[in-house]
């Protein structure tokens, strides 16, 4: 597992493209290296004319920057498949955990555990947030105990050994601290009353 990762600089809006830039990524697929229906081969090469036709969720061929990201939407349950890809031509992306493009090599395949070892243990995203992993692909809180991920307005999220939001280690009792100065309790990511406080959301004192 690598050490951390530093995207591109955030923009306001976040809705990048990359035209000409060449991309290599992490790609998922069904156990017949299949992705919504379309018959992929490793060494090979697909493009889409015109390539400005390419839309994120709509139209071309979908990878993501880190191994993690990918097991959002095919997860490690053993039947799903992985390789290293290569994008070029036309690139866009608005959220930066996917992106699209008009031309996709597929250069090999990954095990899991290969992913794993190539998954950095800190990305800061070009969406101007940061997310801490652990070995197994999964969110964890920075080795210091604070939040595991940090979202771009400065709300901080402190989470569990499976990536689900828990309190942080010896910082109190919140799980959430928002950017606003407020703490939010969560069970399985809904909030709810902490034990014996009678309020989901707590205000920080402020100067």
């Amino acid at each position: 597992m690598g050490n951390m990762y530093s995207a591109s600089a955030p923009s306001s809006s976040f809705a990048e493209q990359h035209d000409g830039d060449v991309h290599d990524g992490y790609k998922g697929f069904d156990e017949n290296l299949c992705c919504l229906g379309m018959q992929y081969e490793v060494g090979k090469t697909y493009e889409i004319n015109p390539p400005e036709s390419v839309s994120l969720c709509h139209k071309g061929y979908h990878y993501c920057q880190f191994p993690a990201e990918v097991l959002q939407y095919y997860s490690s349950d053993g039947h799903n498949r992985y390789c290293r890809v290569r994008a070029e031509g036309v690139i866009r992306t608005s959220n930066g955990d996917k992106y699209v493009c008009s031309k996709i090599t597929i250069l090999e395949e990954l095990s899991l555990e290969a992913m794993k070892t190539e998954q950095p243990s800190f990305v800061a995203h070009s969406d101007g947030s940061s997310t801490h992993y652990n070995g197994n692909l999964e969110p964890c809180n920075a080795p210091d105990g604070s939040a595991g991920h940090t979202a771009a307005d400065g709300t901080k999220v402190w989470v569990d050994s499976t990536g689900k939001p828990s309190r942080p280690p010896q910082q109190g009792p919140a799980c959430l601290n928002t950017n606003t100065g407020e703490e939010m309790w969560l069970t399985k990511g809904v909030i709810h009353r902490p034990g014996k406080h009678p309020a989901v959301k707590v205000r920080f004192m402020q100067n």
